[in-house]
């Protein structure tokens, strides 16, 4: 049985486990998987992250430079 040579693109980037995430824990279609940008994939990940696993992702307060001490 011959083997099926995977392009460098297979590799790098697992595109069956970012459909069936879609397809399956956001609800999308494939044409509309196909139309989103990664930042709106990220974003819907986190969301529903957070939505059905709270102590998944832990909020870190962001410190900005003039709200550290020695700068003012």
């Amino acid at each position: 049985m011959p083997q099926q040579q995977k392009s460098q693109g297979d590799e790098q980037f697992p595109w069956d486990f970012y459909l069936f995430v879609a397809t399956s824990n956001f609800g999308w279609s494939l044409d509309f998987f196909m139309k989103s940008t990664p930042n709106m994939y990220l974003k819907t990940q986190i969301n529903w992250l957070r939505l059905n696993n709270p102590d998944s992702i832990e909020d870190v307060q962001e410190v900005y430079m003039d709200q550290i001490p020695f700068w003012n």
